[in-house]
């Protein structure tokens, strides 16, 4: 609390006070968490914009709503900035201290855009035209209907719908609003 009525007092313009101030406004001068926007780049997005973080680089949301697409990993060490169990000395030692702000990703200019990330572990892509997949993957509808059709059956699927496609599945979607599909495996490439 002696820390945040410091911060608060020489808080001047910048976005990282504005930060401080609205997060102390919301959780109070006892939650660790109000600093981050000091350690952390603060960042902010408009739609459709994304970013990706490699492995052992802390990251936290603040708020608005978001997509988050994991490579498989049994690894997760909390910061400290909740009040779980927070392992210090394997976050320290895991942790890649680099500096600097990330680029952002946008999405490609294809009739099912995706975010090229550089790794081939995952890819996220936008539904829009009609999309063939093979691969393992968990489609998404927050908003408008999702058409899904296999070799047996054809379904719409409203928005709030969350659906696994197993590997191998032979299935065609296409989508009206905003519809995302996350698919796994090494042998995503742009254009697939």
């Amino acid at each position: 609390a002696r820390a945040a009525a410091a911060v608060r007092s020489a808080a001047g313009g910048r976005p990282e006070d504005k930060c401080f101030l609205d997060l102390t406004s919301r959780y109070g001068d006892r939650d660790p968490g109000i600093f981050a926007p000091y350690f952390l780049n603060l960042m902010e997005f408009e739609p459709g914009q994304g970013i990706f973080l490699g492995p052992n680089e802390p990251h936290s949301y603040l708020g608005g709503e978001i997509l988050e697409c994991m490579a498989s990993s049994d690894n997760v060490v909390r910061a400290g900035l909740t009040p779980k169990f927070c392992d210090v000395e394997t976050l320290l030692s895991m942790l890649t201290y680099r500096t600097g702000r990330h680029e952002i990703v946008h999405l490609t200019p294809e009739a099912n855009p995706f975010y090229e990330v550089p790794v081939s572990d995952f890819a996220l892509r936008r539904v829009h035209d009609a999309m063939s997949r093979g691969l393992p993957g968990i489609a998404l509808v927050l908003s408008g209907e999702m058409h899904l059709t296999d070799q047996h059956r054809s379904g719409r699927f409203p928005a709030g719908s969350a659906l696994f496609i197993p590997a191998g599945a032979a299935v065609e979607m296409r989508g009206e609003g905003e519809i995302y599909f996350c698919e796994t495996g090494p042998a995503f490439r742009r254009g697939g």
